[in-house]
């Protein structure tokens, strides 16, 4: 056998360490801690949260619904469901929705949660339902719930309705994409979409067209959207985050990568936590934008493989293959 010699072995060694993750913090350093695990029926897909609760899509399992604060279950319910893949609370009128992606045929399964512990079924909304990548609720006019969702089957669209407990009435359905839509956020007058390898684009809410498109270093698969600052999930890539104060020329100022699939991101005041995957959690301070430091990393070896992450008041909660993690951050 031809052995290597030892310049050798110390040139890949330094190539090694140069393509190397941010490094993991000494123990006594760590700033993230596992607090409490609820292990689910299902993989928990996603999950949406208030103050309190937790709203978890259980794929198989249905949905369930945790107390974060005493550690509890509130409820699980998995009546007449496939596979709960997206979730989404409109708050004030208790009206849950669970999207049963593998349903015959895929539907939208609403329910009304003002009694956690007793969801009660609404009627459900089927029809151009297929393909759903995220929802999004909030408070409509009259008693009407204002309904977003993105979607990739027949063509690539943004939906926009308003649902009254019985039936979803389209009030704008655009489709003039080329390439898959993925997770998105909005505002009073934009869309910001998560476009694949294309970054983010950004439409008028009012008419459809595009306003910018400003490419990112992977394939786009989230955004969350504070104050002048998009936040983009760059999968293979890690995240990057874009300046949007002039929303028709947005400025990337940061990409930084993470071992692993990036696939959801949120933030709370100086913080941001990002899912990546198979390589966990991260955690990142973003005082200044241009640099994100590292703080910390949760392995899936302690909470599973990760697909979305929220943050509340230091608090983070994950949704993973193996239920979902309650970790607290320490200042």
């Amino acid at each position: 056998m031809r052995r290597m010699s030892i310049p050798f072995v110390l040139l890949a060694a330094a190539l090694l360490l140069s393509c190397a993750k941010p490094n993991e913090p000494a123990p006594e350093a760590r700033m993230m801690q596992l607090e409490h695990f609820f292990k689910t029926v299902g993989e928990a897909r996603d999950i949406y949260i208030t103050d309190s609760l937790v709203y978890v899509a259980e794929d198989q399992g249905g949905f369930s619904i945790y107390n974060y604060l005493t550690n509890e279950q509130v409820t699980q319910y998995s009546g007449g469901i496939n596979n709960a893949r997206i979730i989404s609370l409109e708050e004030e009128s208790h009206t849950l929705f669970v999207y049963d992606r593998y349903g015959s045929p895929a539907q939208i399964k609403t329910y009304d949660v003002t009694e956690p512990a007793n969801p009660q079924p609404l009627d459900h909304i089927v029809g151009g339902t297929g393909g759903i990548e995220e929802i999004k609720s909030f408070p409509g006019q009259s008693g009407l719930v204002d309904v977003y969702f993105t979607r990739n089957e027949t063509s690539n669209e943004v939906f926009y309705g308003n649902y009254d407990g019985n039936y979803l009435t389209p009030v704008y359905i655009y489709t003039n994409f080329d390439h898959n839509l993925f997770g998105f956020d909005l505002d009073d007058t934009y869309f910001y979409l998560a476009y694949q390898q294309l970054g983010l684009l950004i439409i008028s809410q009012e008419t459809g067209e595009t306003i910018s498109l400003t490419d990112t270093d992977g394939d786009a698969r989230n955004v969350k959207i504070v104050d002048n600052y998009a936040y983009i999930t760059d999968r293979y890539e890690g995240f990057a985050i874009i300046d949007i104060t002039d929303i028709a020329n947005p400025v990337k100022i940061s990409q930084k990568d993470t071992s692993g699939y990036s696939r959801n991101i949120d933030l709370e005041n100086n913080y941001m936590v990002v899912s990546s995957g198979g390589s966990g959690v991260y955690l990142y301070d973003i005082s200044d934008k241009h640099d994100p430091i590292f703080l910390d990393r949760m392995d899936v070896s302690q909470i599973g493989y990760t697909n979305k992450v929220l943050l509340n008041n230091d608090i983070i909660i994950v949704a993973t293959r193996m239920g979902v993690a309650k970790l607290r951050i320490n200042n």
